[in-house]
């Protein structure tokens, strides 16, 4: 017999009975809303009746112990990630923005299984032989595996309806046939249309979460910051922005700049007029210049003025 988790004091397990009930209160109407054709809602509920019974088996305890293992790492990671890039870069043979990458990334792993273990150990044993609250963790557990399937598929329908139209224009500047669309465009545009068809499609764009929570609403500053990067007359654009030109004043910039500039195969990507490929942006990530200008205080935030007013 399997051994439970630290946070119970018995199997997990639901009663028949009850595991009926959810079944039809969940998946019955969600299999009624895709006869209907109303998709979306479909995928809805189901999704949150898959993440209720996920959320029930594992507890609400285990949930928020993930929770705070990725936001430990999300808030330390970074900072300590950034004390063992020479360590890093020493066993793995990686300089510049990519090695800091690596090596955050590497820490913020470390970090987040070791508060994981560590408060898994010991709320679990705060809970054992309670059974009162191995009922209420399992119960809560439920609620917010509910909540979370739901906000998965409102979250990833928010996405897709902000990606949609920028997609639309690329490919319309490419010239490229409604046959020749990629699965993956295919499927955005379907989603798209599938929300736009159902009743609740108006509501979802009013109260779009991507749109309505900054933290969140990143995805159209990414296309555009790419867009930017892959066309050489915006790039020109980003260098002639008068932020970087003020940002070219400090001499520790001039240095960074005359590093790079010294450099063949970073002066050949930077003076090619050539979109930037795979091979480009790694050969940038990887050069120690590119790294020290980031570093530079007040470089991020000219640089992404600069591209914003390119990528309008």
């Amino acid at each position: 017999m399997k051994q439970p988790f630290p946070f119970e004091t018995e199997p997990r397990s639901m009663s028949f009975p009850v595991r009926l009930f959810w079944c039809i209160a969940f998946f019955g109407p969600a299999a009624y809303f895709g006869y209907q054709g109303e998709t979306v809602l479909a995928a809805i509920l189901a999704c949150a009746g898959i993440g209720a019974f996920g959320g029930f088996r594992v507890g609400m305890l285990s949930i928020l112990t993930s929770v705070a293992a990725i936001t430990a790492a999300i808030v330390y990671a970074p900072e300590i990630g950034m004390q063992y890039e020479l360590q890093v870069g020493s066993k793995l043979g990686t300089t510049g923005l990519l090695n800091r990458c690596i090596s955050v990334a590497a820490v913020g792993i470390g970090i987040s299984m070791l508060v994981w273990l560590v408060m898994h150990l010991t709320v679990g044993r705060i809970v054992r032989n309670r059974p009162s609250l191995v009922r209420m963790n399992r119960r809560c557990g439920f609620v917010i595996g509910f909540a979370q399937g739901a906000a998965a598929i409102l979250l990833l329908v928010g996405g897709l309806l902000v990606m949609e139209p920028i997609q639309r224009q690329k490919l319309a500047e490419a010239n490229v046939a409604a046959e020749d669309y990629s699965l993956v465009h295919k499927a955005i545009f379907w989603t798209v249309d599938q929300t736009d068809a159902s009743v609740i499609g108006p509501t979802i764009r009013k109260y779009n979460p991507i749109e309505r929570i900054p933290q969140l609403n990143q995805i159209q500053r990414v296309q555009r910051t790419a867009a930017v990067l892959s066309d050489p007359a915006k790039m020109n654009d980003v260098i002639g922005h008068p932020s970087i030109l003020e940002l070219q004043q400090r001499p520790e910039v001039q240095k960074a700049v005359a590093e790079l500039r010294s450099d063949e195969s970073i002066n050949d990507i930077l003076t090619s007029g050539k979109p930037m490929d795979r091979d480009a942006a790694m050969t940038l990530l990887n050069h120690p210049a590119v790294l020290n200008l980031v570093d530079q205080p007040g470089f991020l935030e000219q640089a992404n003025k600069a591209i914003e007013a390119a990528g309008l």
